[in-house]
């Protein structure tokens, strides 16, 4: 304890002013903070924003706690609970940036400055009164909410590396010739075609592309391709059910199965011979 208190008192910019703000106007500054902010994102129609602002106000109201703990020692304080308990904080801040982070890759739309505004802003609060939060244990963490433009596209490159990594393992089979038929599964020309559509149903959201030429025949059995659709979107979202979307790419990519039904789909189990394809 008496280690951490000199890293609190040695982050103290000015001492004299911090003490000069009575404590319940401390403890309430981050509370007045949420709601000014809140107002500020009003109508920004971001779904995260109000959570991330939330978040950031929690962790600021147990930041000025350990001040103020410091300023009125009437009880023993035990401050690595304290710190602990702002990196919990900072943990889901940082889950909620990754959301942000990942529509704004799904929607290919470039971020904007909100995010880093409200970090600057939270650490200017503390500047305010008195505190340089660069010199206290919690900056490097709150360090890791800075997210810049370069941070999302390199982000969105990387999943879209994945993504066709998936794609290309799952369906690569479709290059090669069927064991049992003996013929080329699909042309090279069809299975770009088919990568295309399968790629921008996942990178859409769900999102089932326009198809005006699709794959007239394929030359394997349709339980291979049910299950490398059924396969692929398992491995990339485990928690969901299978949705009736997924069929309809299904459907629309090869014209002979336009009749299938999404029952069939549905309840297709993985081919005897499917991992030696």
């Amino acid at each position: 304890m008496e280690n951490n208190t000199i890293v609190i008192e040695d982050s103290i910019v000015n001492l004299e002013s911090f003490k000069e703000k009575a404590p319940y106007k401390l403890d309430a500054i981050f509370k007045k903070w949420k709601k000014e902010r809140l107002l500020y994102s009003k109508g920004n129609g971001d779904i995260h924003l109000p959570k991330h602002i939330g978040y950031l106000s929690a962790i600021g109201q147990r930041t000025m706690k350990i001040y103020i703990d410091y300023l009125l020692p009437f009880t023993p304080v035990d401050y690595s609970l304290r710190f602990d308990e702002i990196k919990r904080g900072i943990s889901k801040t940082k889950k909620e940036l990754h959301l942000w982070q990942k529509q704004k890759m799904i929607s290919e739309e470039n971020p904007d400055g909100h995010y880093d505004f409200l970090l600057e802003n939270f650490y200017q609060v503390f500047e305010d009164v008195g505190i340089d939060l660069t010199k206290t244990p919690m900056h490097e963490d709150l360090q890791s909410l800075y997210l810049k433009i370069e941070d999302v596209e390199e982000s969105r490159d990387k999943e879209e590396d994945s993504l066709m990594n998936h794609i290309h393992r799952i369906f690569g089979f479709m290059e090669r010739v069927d064991p049992r038929k003996h013929r080329d599964i699909l042309s090279e020309d069809e299975y770009e075609r088919l990568v295309d559509w399968v790629h921008h149903y996942f990178s859409n959201g769900f999102e089932v592309p326009q198809i005006t030429e699709p794959i007239l025949k394929v030359h394997t059995s349709k339980g291979n391709i049910i299950w490398a659709f059924r396969s692929l979107f398992s491995e990339l979202h485990p928690s969901h059910t299978v949705p009736q979307s997924l069929f309809e790419l299904y459907t629309g990519a090869f014209y002979q199965f336009r009749e299938d039904r999404f029952d069939n789909f549905k309840k297709q189990k993985k081919p005897q011979y499917f991992d030696s394809l």
